[in-house]
């Protein structure tokens, strides 16, 4: 019987902790920490999700026309699947887009561990809304700035 009573107050404990934990999500933007607290069947859909990509004209010695995303690259360019050079490319791109040019030029100099000289690549802006990028494939390529690296 004091087995059952201590199961009985552990769980009344967890659900209590559970609810209380789940109202102090509600400020936050997306009003909820996943995979924890979630009061949604389907996650928030953003209306606007923006992405920063490296375009390359010339890479080792190679032009490439029409220009290719690096990302696209795997077999071409080194870490070009790294999850390191995506949030790196993430936040160079944010630095230069908010005119934080030192925050922009620390996240260069690591981005610059990955690029093979000769290079010549553009930041570029990738904006989309997730529902309309999924029907029509419509996205909007903004440049942001070409980079050439010393010859």
């Amino acid at each position: 019987m004091k087995h059952v009573l201590t199961v009985q107050r552990s769980i009344i404990l967890f659900l209590a902790f559970y609810f209380f934990g789940g109202l102090l999500a509600l400020p936050l933007q997306k009003h909820e920490l996943f995979p924890v607290f979630s009061w949604f069947l389907f996650p928030l859909t953003p209306h606007e999700e923006v992405q920063y990509a490296l375009r390359v004209y010339e890479y080792n010695n190679k032009v490439w026309n029409p220009p290719i995303l690096f990302r696209e690259g795997r077999g071409h360019f080194k870490g070009a699947g790294s999850i390191e050079f995506y949030e790196v490319l993430q936040n160079a791109g944010a630095a230069y887009n908010e005119n934080n040019m030192e925050r922009f030029n620390k996240n260069m100099q690591l981005l610059n561990a990955y690029l093979i000289t000769p290079y010549t690549v553009e930041i570029v802006q990738i904006a989309y809304d997730p529902l309309q990028y999924w029907k029509t494939k419509t996205k909007t390529i903004k440049p942001l700035v070409k980079i050439e690296s010393d010859r």
